[in-house]
């Protein structure tokens, strides 16, 4: 099963960030933006090789500062990808992020990829300054591999794919761009919130200031898809 880094997308000019997370936190793209832990999370089997395990127990999480990762801060189109293995679901109305941008006082940026757990863990895509957020249909499982995909057209629409399955969501309105860090697998509702961090393995996290094809987005699922699917933190 090949990986971003078989494939002709790990060259394209918009990939703005990917990390492998073969025991480390160094990013395969051109602007080597590596990453920082907090929680000291240890890397495990991943769906490629190794991948991080993060315990919300531990709040741990990944992270970069805003002014390390300036190609990061994407207005207009743009697609993030991941696999992901959760261990649980969140409680009570926390959201526990795959990733997101925080700025200095904390708030969100915009969301990406959070688990919405007022009554269901689904996944959800959503930037601030547009009219709407798109969610998946069901509750994403835990102990096994899931592919997730999230996409802005950089005008009018939001699409989410968990696995195959693929939503989309109308928007209006203008994406709100704020100065702030990345960080993955932690809550970016009230900043890095305690409480708020994701339980489960992520692999293969990659962010194009684009956005890819239906084309693009299935192949690298549909290549990867004979031994499950890759997923990031979530709830």
């Amino acid at each position: 099963m090949p990986e971003i880094a078989t494939l002709a997308l790990a060259s394209d000019a918009s990939l703005e960030g990917y990390w492998r997370l073969e025991d480390d936190f160094a990013d395969a793209s051109t602007n080597s933006y590596t990453l920082s832990a907090s929680g000291s999370p240890v890397f495990v089997t991943g769906k490629f090789g190794k991948g991080i395990d993060l315990e919300s127990t531990s709040s741990q999480y990944a992270y970069i500062a805003a002014a390390s990762c300036p190609n990061l801060r994407i207005v207009g189109a743009q697609t993030w990808v991941a696999w992901m293995n959760l261990e649980s679901l969140a409680d009570g109305s926390n959201h526990r992020t795959i990733a997101g941008v925080l700025d200095p006082a904390g708030a969100h940026s915009y969301v990406l990829l959070r688990g919405s757990v007022v009554t269901t863990q689904k996944v959800d895509f959503g930037i601030a300054g547009l009219s709407a957020t798109v969610s998946s249909d069901a509750n994403p499982p835990t102990g096994e591999w899931v592919f997730i995909a999230a996409r802005f057209n950089g005008t009018n629409e939001l699409a989410l794919w968990v696995n195959g399955t693929k939503k989309t969501q109308a928007v209006t309105g203008s994406q709100t761009a704020w100065n702030g860090d990345e960080g993955f697998g932690l809550g970016i509702a009230g900043g890095y919130a305690a409480t708020q961090y994701m339980d489960g393995i992520v692999d293969d996290l990659a962010v194009f200031s684009k956005a890819l094809t239906d084309n693009e987005i299935s192949g690298i699922y549909s290549a990867s898809s004979g031994g499950g699917a890759f997923l990031l933190n979530f709830v």
